[in-house]
């Protein structure tokens, strides 16, 4: 997942420098150097060329082996070359936010555990973990139909987040959260939200309206891609 996530910011970021007149090319190799750049975009116009390098707590610039010489080699051959390093850093909401206060763990067992043998009742915990969870069901299925007829060569079985790169790659979706105001968490967030939830998490309503925001924008741009299919 991590790499799909990696990927798709890249991908992002590739698109601001389109929209300013740049061709972008990734993974891209110089003559004579060793390192591959994870993305170089270049303006015909002025001769702008900049080196786009992506770094996190793991892949930092000093455990790129070379990174730094081959950047210079660079900019001795091309001095007007610019370096983009982007800082990303995925959250994974699913692992790190299980702890529960005891307060609120109390409430949860006390209103879902049966009393004197009725039903147990259900709570905001399970009302939103489920809503978002069928919210989640629905959109991968739509994802998943979408690429099957819009992407040749699709391979199966492909994970939804995968799909959704390619989808993003071919222009065929914009990502929601460029593209909608209010919507803040991309599809890789709310992957992590799904999981927080099968895993036991508790999920906020504003999280749960993230999700809605994101599928309604996407169901829009199928509907206008099949529209004008």
């Amino acid at each position: 997942m991590k790499r799909d996530y990696e990927d798709l910011q890249l991908r992002l970021i590739g698109r601001e420098y389109e929209r300013e007149g740049y061709s972008v090319s990734f993974e891209v190799a110089f003559p004579g150097l060793d390192t591959r750049f994870d993305a170089v975009a270049h303006r015909e116009s002025d001769g702008d060329l900049v080196i786009i390098e992506l770094v996190n707590a793991e892949r930092s610039p000093a455990s790129r082996g070379g990174l730094e010489a081959s950047l210079e080699a660079v900019t001795q051959i091309y001095p007007r070359t610019r370096v983009d390093i982007r800082r990303i850093d995925p959250e994974v909401p699913g692992w790190t936010r299980l702890l529960w206060a005891r307060q609120r763990s109390t409430e949860h067992l006390r209103t879902v555990l049966p009393k004197a043998g009725g039903e147990p009742d259900s709570d905001a915990f399970q009302r939103n973990a489920a809503e978002l969870l069928q919210l989640w069901a629905g959109h991968a299925s739509v994802l998943r139909a979408f690429a099957a007829l819009s992407l040749e060569g699709m391979r199966e079985p492909a994970t939804v987040l995968a799909i959704y790169n390619a989808l993003l790659a071919a222009g065929l979706l914009q990502p929601p959260e460029v593209v909608v105001n209010g919507v803040e968490l991309d599809l890789f967030q709310l992957y992590d939200l799904a999981i927080a939830a099968l895993q036991g998490s508790f999920i906020e309503p504003a999280e749960v309206e993230q999700l809605r925001k994101h599928v309604l924008s996407v169901r829009s741009q199928v509907a206008r891609v099949q529209v004008q299919g």
